[in-house]
């Protein structure tokens, strides 16, 4: 389990260590320019993801970007 559809370290191997913590998560492949691209361009099992992003009322899309860029 992990700390909610957004954010899960269980399904995160690449980026976060056992503790949780580790490198933000950023574009895989460099295309995308901003968190927010590399967030909406997922697809296949992180689609859920991108999805409740998009859906996130912007007070709370602004909290989480600010939160992913103190990483």
């Amino acid at each position: 389990m992990g700390l909610g559809p957004l954010y899960n370290r269980l399904s995160c191997i690449a980026c976060h260590v056992k503790n949780g913590r580790g490198a933000a998560p950023d574009s895989e492949n460099g295309v995308a320019r901003t968190l927010v691209e590399a967030i909406l361009w997922h697809g296949g099992e992180a689609q859920s993801s991108a999805d409740a992003f998009r859906n996130l009322p912007e007070l709370q899309r602004d909290a989480l970007l600010a939160f992913l860029n103190s990483l």
